[in-house]
C-alpha cells in the first residue's frame, strides 16, 4: 500500500536527477540571468585608479655556463636592483623631467614615488611588466618612462660587469688547468723513461710483440712436454713387455704361416678326403656299417694328426717371433732414451724462455699501467682546458652583444579604466551565484513534480507492490530502421513481461477469488489502456475467456486498438438502451471479447453515478467470462474511476516511468485506499529493456 507520502525537500542525487529532464531550460535561464547579473554588478561598481604600464624584455643568455637556474637568479637580481635606494636616487638625480613633476617634488624622500607606486611582475619567462598606479596619468607616464629607461641602462651595466667577472674567473681556471697538465705529462715521461725507449704510443706494439713471442715459445714448450710424456709412456710399455718376456704375437700372421706349411697342407688334404668318403658311405650304406665305422675312425685319427702338427709348428714359430720382437724392442728402447734426453733439454730451454718473456711482459704492463693512470688523470684536465678555451672564446665574442639582451618591448601606455580585477571578480561571483540559484530553483520545481524514474522509487517512496514491468515502446522510426532480429527480440521481451505480469495476476485471482480487475492510473497518458489490452490479450492467449470492458467513457481509445465500432457499448448499457449481450464484440484474438465505451453524454455520467445500472452490468457479465479487464479513466481528473472501482475485485495501477509524478500517484492511490478497494499492485511501463540481461539463448522466439 502507499507509504507515508513524498518528502518536502530533495536529496542532492534527486536534485541532479530532476535537472536531467530540464537541463536545456535550466542552462538557458541560468545563463541569461547570470549575464544580466554580471552586467548589473559591472555597471554598479565604480572605476579605480589609472594604470601606466611598460614591458622590458630580458632574453636568456647564450654565454657558457648559463642555465635555467642562473637565468632565474639574474631575474631575481633585477627585481632587487629595481628598488635599491642607490638606483632610485640616480633616477631622480639624473632626470630633470623627473625632478619637475609635482609628485616627486612633494614627496619626502623623493624616491617614495617610485618605491610605493611602482610594481614589477614577470608576466612570462622573459617579459618584465613595470606598472605604476595613480590619479594623474600624465605625471605617471613621464615618471614611468624615465624609470624604465634607467632600469634598462642599469641592467646592461650589471650584465657587462657580470661578463667581466665571468671572463676573469674562466681565465684563472684555464691557467690552473694548464699547470696541472704540464705536471702530469712530466711525471709520465719520467716513468716511461726508466723503461728504456718505451713511449705511450709504443706500449701496445711492444706488448703485442712480447705476447706473440710468448705464444710461440709456449707452443714449443708444450710440444716438447707432450713429446717427453709420450716417450716416457712408450718406454714404460716396452720395459713392461721386456720384463714379462712374452711380447705379443700377431695371431693372424701366425695362422697364415702355419696354413702354408707343406706337411700341414698334406695332412689337411688327407683329412678332407676321408670326410668326403665318409659322406659318400653314409649316403649309400646303412648307419653302423663296418666301412662307415672304419672311415669315421680314420677321419678322427687324421684330424688328431693334423692338430698335433699345427700345434708343433705354432710353438716353434712363437719362440722365433718372440726372440725377434725382444731384439726389436731393445733397439727401440735405446732410440727412445736418446730422443727423450734431447726433448728434455728442449723442454728445459723453452720453459726458461717462457718465464723470461712473462717477466718482460709483466714489467711492460706495470709501467703501462702507471702511464695509463697518468693519462687517465690527464684526460679530464685536457677536456676541462678545451671547455674553458671554448667558453672564453664564446664569452669574448658574446660580450659585445650583451646589451642586446635587454630591450623595451612596449613603451609606456596608460589605462584610464582601473579596478578591473575587482569588477571582474564581483561580476563573476554574482553571475555564478545567480546561475546556481536558477539551476537549483528549476531542479527543485522539477523535483516537486517528482517524475518516477525507476522501480525502486515506486517501492521505497510510494510503498507499492510492483507486480510487473512493461518495456518502453520504440519509436516508429526505430522499428522501421531497426533490423528484424532486434525488433523480434524487443517483441519477445514485451510478451514475456506481459506474461510475467499475467502470471502474478492469475495467482492473486486464484488465492483471493478475483475475476474483475480494473486498470487505472493517476493521470492521462500513463499507459493504462495499452496495459489493459496487453494483459487481456495475454490471458486470452493462455486459454482464458477474457472480456475487455472500456469504461474510459470520456476519452475512449480501446476500439482503435482492436478496430471495432465505438457504439454500442458501455454508455448504451448504462442508459439501458441495449442488452449486454448485444454490446459484446468479438476480436481477432481467440478467447478475447470487448465491450467498447459507446457514445458518452451527461445522461451517461448521471447513470454511472446512480450505481444501479453499473452493478447490474457487472452482475450480468461476471459469470459469462473467466476474466474481465476494466479499462477506466485516470483517477484524479474525474470521479468515474472511483465509481467503477467499487464494483471490481481488485485494482492494478499503471505507472509510466519518467512521466508519472510521485505526488499525483500517491494522491490517487490514497483515494482508492480510502474507499477500501483491494489494491493488487502497480505495473511500471516504459522500462528500458536490457536484452543482454535475458541471455542470448532465451531472447528468441520459439518455433510455431
Amino acid at each position: 500500500m502507499a507509504g507515508s507520502g513524498p518528502r518536502n525537500f530533495p536529496t542532492f542525487v534527486e536534485l541532479l536527477a530532476s535537472l536531467k529532464r530540464r537541463w536545456v531550460l535550466a542552462l538557458l535561464l541560468g545563463g541569461l540571468a547570470a549575464v544580466v547579473a554580471a552586467v548589473g554588478v559591472w555597471m554598479a561598481l565604480p572605476a579605480g585608479k589609472h594604470q601606466a604600464r611598460a614591458k622590458i624584455r630580458y632574453q636568456v643568455s647564450n654565454t657558457p655556463g648559463s642555465s635555467h637556474e642562473s637565468f632565474e637568479r639574474e631575474k631575481e637580481n633585477i627585481m632587487v636592483i629595481a628598488f635599491t635606494p642607490e638606483f632610485l636616487k640616480r633616477v631622480v638625480n639624473t632626470n630633470v623631467e623627473v625632478q619637475r613633476q609635482p609628485l616627486v617634488a612633494q614627496a619626502e624622500p623623493k624616491t617614495d614615488v617610485f618605491e610605493k607606486q611602482i610594481t614589477l611582475k614577470w608576466t612570462t619567462a622573459e617579459y618584465l611588466q613595470v606598472q605604476m598606479n595613480g590619479d594623474d596619468h600624465k605625471q605617471m607616464e613621464v615618471l614611468l618612462k624615465c624609470y624604465v629607461n634607467d632600469l634598462k641602462k642599469e641592467i646592461i651595466h650589471e650584465e657587462e660587469k657580470r661578463f667581466a667577472e665571468t671572463l676573469d674567473r674562466l681565465e684563472k681556471d684555464l691557467a690552473r688547468e694548464n699547470e696541472r697538465i704540464r705536471a702530469i705529462k712530466d711525471s709520465n715521461e719520467a716513468v716511461l723513461g726508466r723503461a728504456g725507449k718505451l713511449t705511450p704510443e709504443s706500449v701496445p706494439y711492444t706488448l703485442a710483440s712480447l705476447s706473440s713471442r710468448l705464444t710461440q715459445v709456449q707452443e714449443k714448450s708444450n710440444k716438447a712436454q707432450s713429446e717427453v710424456r709420450a716417450m716416457k709412456a712408450s718406454l714404460e710399455s716396452i720395459q713392461q713387455v721386456l720384463s714379462e718376456g712374452k711380447p705379443p704375437v700377431d695371431q693372424v700372421a701366425l695362422d697364415k704361416e702355419i696354413n702354408t706349411d707343406p706337411k700341414v697342407i698334406q695332412l689337411a688334404q688327407q683329412y678332407n678326403a676321408l670326410l668326403l668318403d665318409l659322406k659318400s658311405y653314409r649316403e649309400t650304406l646303412k648307419e653302423g656299417a663296418p666301412r662307415v665305422l672304419e672311415t669315421e675312425k680314420d677321419a678322427v685319427k687324421a684330424l688328431q694328426t693334423l692338430n698335433a702338427e699345427r700345434a708343433s709348428i705354432q710353438n716353434k714359430l712363437i719362440n722365433q717371433y718372440r726372440a725377434t720382437a725382444v731384439a726389436k724392442l731393445d733397439t727401440e728402447k735405446r732410440d727412445l732414451n736418446r730422443q727423450l734426453s734431447t726433448s728434455q733439454d728442449d723442454l728445459t730451454f723453452y720453459s726458461a724462455e717462457v718465464e723470461k718473456t712473462q717477466r718482460e711482459i709483466e714489467d711492460v704492463q706495470k709501467k703501462a699501467t702507471v702511464s695509463q693512470a697518468n693519462l687517465k688523470e690527464l684526460q679530464p684536465h685536457e677536456e676541462r682546458k678545451k671547455d674553458l678555451d671554448s667558453k672564453i672564446s664564446t664569452l669574448k665574442s658574446a660580450k659585445s652583444s650583451a646589451a642586446n639582451r635587454v630591450d623595451i618591448k612596449e613603451d609606456v601606455s596608460v589605462a584610464i579604466n582601473g579596478n578591473l580585477k575587482q569588477k571582474v571578480i564581483a561580476a563573476t561571483a554574482a553571475s555564478c551565484i545567480i546561475f546556481g540559484c536558477i539551476i537549483c530553483l528549476i531542479g527543485y520545481l522539477e523535483w516537486r513534480n517528482r517524475r518516477i524514474d525507476g522501480i525502486d522509487q515506486v517501492v521505497s517512496e510510494l510503498g507499492l507492490r510492483v507486480i510487473g514491468t512493461i518495456p518502453a515502446f520504440p519509436s516508429r522510426a526505430n522499428l522501421k530502421s531497426g533490423d528484424a532480429t532486434q525488433n523480434q527480440n524487443w517483441r519477445f521481451i514485451l510478451n514475456e513481461s506481459v506474461n510475467s505480469t499475467r502470471t502474478m495476476l492469475l495467482h492473486a485471482a486464484k488465492t483471493q477469488n478475483m475475476q474483475i480487475l480494473m486498470v487505472t492510473s493517476a493521470m492521462q497518458a500513463e499507459g493504462k489502456t495499452s496495459l489493459s489490452s496487453q494483459l487481456a490479450t495475454s490471458m486470452a492467449t493462455a486459454g482464458l475467456r477474457t472480456l475487455i470492458l472500456d469504461f474510459d467513457l470520456r476519452n475512449p481509445s480501446m476500439q482503435k486498438l482492436f478496430d471495432i465500432p465505438l457504439a454500442p457499448g458501455c454508455s448504451e448499457i448504462l442508459l439501458q438502451e441495449i442488452d449486454v449481450s448485444d454490446a459484446v464484440q468479438a476480436t481477432s484474438v481467440p478467447n478475447l471479447w470487448i465491450i467498447s465505451a459507446g457514445l458518452c453524454n451527461h445522461r451517461v455520467v448521471a447513470a454511472l453515478a446512480q450505481g444501479q445500472p453499473l452493478e447490474m452490468l457487472f452482475n450480468r457479465i461476471r459469470g459469462q467470462f473467466d476474466f474481465i479487464v476494466v479499462d477506466t479513466c485516470p483517477i484524479l481528473p474525474v470521479a468515474d474511476t472511483l465509481l467503477v472501482a467499487q464494483y471490481v475485485d481488485g485494482v492494478i495501477f499503471s505507472i509510466l516511468q519518467d512521466v508519472s509524478q510521485l505526488p499525483k500517484v500517491h494522491s490517487a492511490v490514497e483515494r482508492l485506499v480510502q474507499l477500501g478497494i483491494p489494491f493488487l499492485g502497480a505495473v511500471v511501463n516504459g522500462v528500458k529493456p536490457d536484452i543482454q540481461a535475458y541471455g542470448y539463448n532465451y531472447v528468441k522466439q520459439l518455433p510455431v
